[in-house]
């Protein structure tokens, strides 16, 4: 809760400008959504770390809620309390750089590191305060603009890293990517950068800016969090694993196309079945398809299937199952009159969307379109 003046009275002045007033009621409307928000996660069924770590990120948001309206409203321990308020604040930013990631990276966040990232503030504000060091309050500030930088940096990569494990473990990927986050990591840079500008100039509209910005931020983590399946692709002995599929990764082409795999067959034991189960079993029906599920089925391990279809088929897991996918589509859309949802899930499909733009994307032009055009030809 960002606020601009010190040692508010409880009742203030009502003869107050528009901007001032809006920026109360920013200031009221963050503190009363910090509690729903952390009342309402520690009411959920928590499935999953990410969800579990949000309930305790709400409760530090609230308990920084309520000190700073202590510190402004009723008790003023220090002749100017807005230094207390904004290392309150800066104690927030490392849980929330961490949570983030923690979407990204499931199960990595703990609390030996949310210790080890809050314990510099609480000395830095004790030398400042008792100390008499008080440049150590600049230095916490420009720390914490350091820290939310490079994680953000660091999370945009994780994401980059994330999805592509993502599209080679999974033929469906909806609920489970992170294309939510970029969205979060925007609203969360602007928010920075609100509260960079606030510590330099005084403006009652930056504050309520900030206040909303923030309801905004808190209010979608709530929703997309609790929504998110979260995904741990590979345990932590297989470490070589990860790197040989990131390497091949690295060397396919972007080309996907069945018709490559007759080159690199001699390699792989389980080549004949795997093209049986594909293209004449269509294996590829199943919308929940993974790769583990697929390398059961062969006897063979992810790693070992996940480098047959980057060399033979030159593209994904994920565009490999989708592409066959759309061709069936295609196939019931010319032989068949059923609606364009259904042909969708008959297709394999569990996301009408989903359908619809690589449809588009395999054909240039929707699904609607392509079945007039084949009708009157």
């Amino acid at each position: 809760m960002l606020s601009l003046q010190k040692n508010y009275p409880l009742y203030p002045d009502m003869e107050v400008d528009l901007v001032t007033r809006l920026m109360h009621f920013s200031q009221g409307a963050y503190f009363i959504l910090s509690i729903v928000l952390c009342c309402l996660q520690w009411a959920k069924d928590k499935e999953n770390a990410l969800q579990r770590w949000l309930a305790w990120l709400f409760t530090m948001l609230m308990m920084i809620n309520i000190l700073s309206f202590i510190l402004f409203f009723v008790w003023a321990p220090f002749e100017d309390n807005i230094y207390e308020t904004d290392f309150l604040q800066m104690t927030a930013i490392y849980p929330c750089v961490l949570l983030l990631n923690e979407a990204a990276h499931p199960n990595t966040m703990k609390w030996s590191k949310v210790g080890w990232g809050f314990l510099p503030y609480v000395v830095m504000w004790m030398l400042f305060r008792f100390g008499g060091y008080t440049l150590l309050y600049n230095i916490a500030g420009y720390a914490s603009v350091v820290v939310a930088v490079v994680g953000i940096c660091y999370t945009i990569y994780s994401m980059a890293m994330y999805h592509q494990m993502l599209r080679d473990n999974y033929s469906s990927i909806e609920m489970k990517d992170l294309r939510w986050l970029g969205g979060i990591l925007m609203a969360f840079s602007g928010l920075l950068l609100l509260w960079v500008i606030a510590c330099f100039f005084t403006s009652g509209m930056v504050a309520m800016t900030y206040n909303l910005l923030s309801c905004a931020i808190w209010s979608a983590l709530y929703f997309f969090c609790n929504r998110q399946k979260v995904i741990v692709f590979f345990e932590k002995d297989n470490s070589q694993d990860i790197a040989e599929v990131t390497s091949s990764i690295e060397e396919k082409d972007s080309d996907c196309n069945s018709n490559h795999h007759e080159s690199v067959e001699p390699q792989y034991h389980f080549a004949v079945r795997f093209i049986q189960l594909m293209e004449r079993e269509r294996y590829y029906l199943n919308p929940d398809l993974s790769l583990a599920d697929l390398a059961a089925e062969l006897n063979t391990n992810r790693t070992y299937l996940s480098r047959y279809i980057n060399n033979a088929m030159h593209c994904t897991f994920y565009d490999y199952v989708n592409n066959l996918r759309i061709a069936y589509a295609r196939k019931l859309l010319v032989e068949t009159d059923d609606k364009i949802d259904v042909v969708a899930m008959q297709s394999g499909f569990n996301s009408i969307t989903t359908f619809r733009r690589m449809f588009s994307k395999t054909y240039g032009m929707t699904a609607s379109e392509y079945r007039k055009k084949e009708h009157n030809g």
